[in-house]
Order: structure tokens, then sequence, then C-alpha cells
């Protein structure tokens, strides 16, 4: 379900170099920013498959973990800063590129880069990008904070660790109902992660928090957090929990075992044996478009870990585990 929808071109993606071995798929669309990736599954009770629990994984720091759980969209230009694509061309370069590919007799790959290369062009992010890596407005660059909030290893001490980044925003001042955790320690003590802070009350009525407007959020927090905390709590609760962990396990792990895993996820979440996720999300953005979906369980609390258990115990012997024919196939990543 990952999407790459526009009219730019932005050269080749990486997981199919991975599976093709090639540059001959070239994605295609306008080269002002209108081409769009994402992996929005999380908003419709699914979890990021086709490969994308190798992939986001291998993204700079944590940015694949920040995709994956908020849904968030990278244009072509974001694509090449992070890795996720090779080559960034004008779409008019597009047949002179299928040209240029479909005259080579070889499948050297430094034949085909240098043939991509004599197309290519050099971009960057602009300062609006959350890959920009300068800091703005005496901000630190989105990218470092993105690390800082999804480095953890539970989705709530993710939520929380954004609600932090909210208050420094403020210039130190606490959100709302918020209560540094004293049995943490200070934070020099607890390593590279930032020190996690306890919410009171439910995590539903902590994300009430996170329905700014837009004006609301420049005015009072800093409006990156607020928009990642709002997609949080748009998101299934139970996919979130799956998708951080299959993102996790797909960083010790071959393209293979990754797609074998994701197979065995989406199948536990397609016949409803835990919940029905994803059947609702599809109801809820698909067909009556009310986007208002009821959730089961309903919140991060609700969700146990014999849930998450379930969607990566291995399938029995009436369901046969996905078997690929890597025996067949040269060595890849």
């Amino acid at each position: 379900m990952t999407s790459i929808t526009g009219n730019a071109s932005f050269g080749m993606l990486k997981p199919l170099n991975v599976l093709y071995r090639t540059h001959e798929m070239v994605a295609s669309g306008l080269s002002q920013g209108q081409q769009v990736f994402a992996t929005p599954e999380t908003q419709m009770g699914f979890h990021p498959d086709a490969g994308a629990s190798f992939y986001l994984s291998r993204l700079p720091g944590y940015l694949g973990e920040y995709l994956a759980l908020t849904g968030e969209k990278l244009n072509g230009v974001e694509m090449i800063a992070c890795g996720l694509a090779t080559h960034y061309s004008l779409t008019a370069r597009l047949p002179l590129i299928e040209e240029r590919l479909g005259k080579l007799i070889t499948d050297d790959p430094s034949v085909i880069e240098s043939s991509l290369e004599q197309y290519g062009d050099l971009v960057y992010p602009d300062k609006r990008s959350v890959l920009h890596k300068c800091a703005v407005m005496n901000k630190r660059p989105r990218i470092e904070t993105i690390d800082k909030c999804f480095c953890h290893d539970t989705v709530e001490e993710i939520i929380n660790a954004l609600w932090l980044s909210a208050a420094r925003f403020l210039g130190g001042q606490d959100c709302p109902n918020m209560v540094h955790d004293p049995d943490q320690g200070p934070p020099s003590r607890r390593g590279k992660r930032p020190m996690p802070i306890k919410l009171p009350g439910s995590m539903d009525k902590i994300l009430q928090y996170s329905t700014f407007s837009e004006n609301e959020a420049s005015s009072s927090y800093d409006e990156w957090s607020a928009t990642a905390l709002k997609k949080l709590k748009e998101a299934s609760p139970l996919s979130l929990k799956v998708t951080l962990r299959s993102i996790r396990e797909g960083r010790f792990q071959p393209l293979d075992q990754c797609l074998a895993r994701e197979y065995r996820i989406s199948l536990v979440g397609i016949t409803k044996r835990v919940s029905d996720d994803f059947c609702e999300g599809v109801r809820a953005r698909l067909v009556d478009k009310d986007f208002a979906p009821k959730w089961d369980p309903p919140s991060l609390g609700e969700v146990t870990k014999d849930m998450v258990d379930c969607y990566f115990t291995r399938l029995d012997e009436f369901e046969p585990e996905l078997e690929l024919p890597t025996a067949l196939r040269e060595p890849y990543m």
C-alpha cells in the first residue's frame, strides 16, 4: 500500500533497485514538488507492507519510524535527500532516459549509474522540509527532533517525547497537565535518549490537546509536533504498535524475511483474527469517507502484548508461510 503519486520525475526507488536490480523503472511526475511518497497504512488500520519494513528501517536515524507511524508524505526532493530514491530528473528528460537505458547491453551497475547521472539534477530540501539540516528560527533541525522523539521503544514513549518537544518550543514551559517523572532521573544519567515524561490520564485524554487549528498550533505549540501528534491520534492504536515492532525487526532482517513477516501481519489483519481495524479503516476512509473509524481496541492502553504478538506468530500448517525463490536469484541486500 506504499503510495507514490503525482506527476514529477524523481529517479529510481531504492526498494525497486533491490527487487529488480535494474534502473529501468523510473517514477514520473512534476519537478515542482507535487510528487508524493507516503505509507499511510496506520491511518487505515493496517501496516506498511510490500517490503516497507525493510527500506524504512534503513533510512537515516529514526526517519522510517516517523514516516511509518504518522503516514507523513515526502516529495521527490526529500526522497533523494533521505536515500529512498537515487536520481532526480525533469519530466522532459524521461524519453531521453528511457532511450538511453533501452540501448544498454549490459547490466553493470556502474554503467547504468553513469547513464542516469547524465540526466540527473542536484536538488536539496527547502527550509520547510523535515529533512532540512539547518536550524530555522532558533529551532533545531526537524530531523534531529524526529530522532529524539521516535527513537523510543514504545508508541507511548514516542508520544510523550513529542509533547516534551512541544514544551521546549515554548522555551521550557510545560504542556497542559504534563508532569516530569522524578523516578526516571536526570537526562544526563539516562544515556542518549531524552528523559521520558509521565502524562496523567489515558492516552486518548492526552491526545485531545493535539487537535489544534493551524493558527493555534503556530501560536502555542510547534506546528510540526502538533501535526505529528494529531496523525498518531487518528491512527489505529493496534496498528501503531504492530507497525513500530515491524520496523524495528526489519532493521536486523534481510528483505526476504521482512516480506515473510509482513505477509504474516497482513494475513492476521485481513482475517480479523485480533481486530477488524483494517475493514473499519477501509470503510471510514475509502467507502463511507466519514473519516471517523471506530478502532478496536480504541486506545493504546487497551492494546495488550498478546494482541501484538499474534501478528508476529508463525502461521500454522493450514496457512503456509510465504516462501520466496531466493535461492534462484542473485544476492541482494
